[in-house]
């Protein structure tokens, strides 16, 4: 159920190494719990708070996790800085 795979081919071996040491299922399984539990769905910014993950931790979670079908954009909504960052809502039906 959950991608195991954390870096691109194309990516430098650093970021295949740290990569390795993360533990998906786990990360993934956060990232799915907080989206579940929101009611207003999140962004990748209030994803990393309400998680206390590193944003560059959660962020890449998102997509695949769209294109498995758990999550779906919803809108977008202002972070902290002012710009404006995609909200992803939990797909009810799953």
């Amino acid at each position: 159920m959950f991608e195991t795979g954390l870096a691109r081919k194309t990516d430098p071996d650093t970021a295949k190494e740290a990569a390795g040491s993360i533990n998906a299922t786990r990360v993934e399984r956060i990232v799915l719990e907080a989206f579940w539990r929101s009611e207003n769905g999140l962004t990748a910014e209030e994803l990393a708070l309400l998680t206390r993950l590193p944003l560059n931790t959660v962020t890449p979670r998102i997509a695949p996790l769209v294109r498995k079908g758990y999550l779906i954009p919803v809108g977008k909504r202002k972070s902290s800085s002012g710009r404006n960052q995609r909200v992803h809502k939990w797909i009810s039906d799953q």
